[in-house]
């Protein structure tokens, strides 16, 4: 419930969703409640991503640790800690980092792991980003193209996919 109240009021009073979160995670952490500690350490992470990527990180870290310990993992769940991850890296300029948890995301979209189509929209249009940042100006060739292409047709067949149209056209 704190999660959820914090993640409402995320935009509106940042400062007082943080504290839900923190909230949730103590006493998920008393409770010995490792779903509980993960997704609080998740909102946290996220919450701290653009302007404070170590942070991030830590956090991300942390929920990634807690969701492992879990019986049953949730790839979803985990899949959206996984891009706040490849993002925070990239924003750090890590690239190696960073690629590798957009390319573990890639792998499990490809293995039907992940169901969520925005998820996917979201990841392939990153990659193409990525690749553009990454190689900006000095190897376009055909290969470089190949790959920014694969990239972009991915994600408009998963944008496509979405059953809201209005949502679909967005992505």
């Amino acid at each position: 419930q704190l999660l959820h109240e914090g993640s409402k009021l995320t935009d509106k009073n940042p400062e007082e969703a943080l504290q839900d979160f923190v909230t949730a995670a103590e006493r998920s952490r008393h409770l010995s409640y490792t779903r509980g500690i993960a997704l609080a350490d998740a909102k946290m992470a996220k919450w701290y991503f653009g302007s404070n990527t170590d942070k991030t990180i830590d956090y991300g870290r942390q929920a990634l640790h807690y969701f492992e310990l879990l019986p049953l993992p949730s790839t979803e769940e985990k899949a959206e800690v996984h891009l706040l991850l490849a993002e925070a890296f990239d924003e750090q300029g890590r690239q190696d980092s960073s690629a590798y948890y957009y390319y573990l995301l890639g792998s499990e979209i490809e293995a039907g792991n992940i169901s969520n189509l925005q998820l996917a929209v979201d990841l392939y249009t990153k990659l193409a980003i990525f690749w553009i940042n990454l190689d900006y100006g000095s190897n376009e060739n055909d290969e470089y193209f190949k790959t920014l292409k694969r990239f972009v047709d991915k994600a408009k067949t998963a944008a496509v996919s979405i059953k809201d149209s209005a949502d679909a056209v967005t992505s």
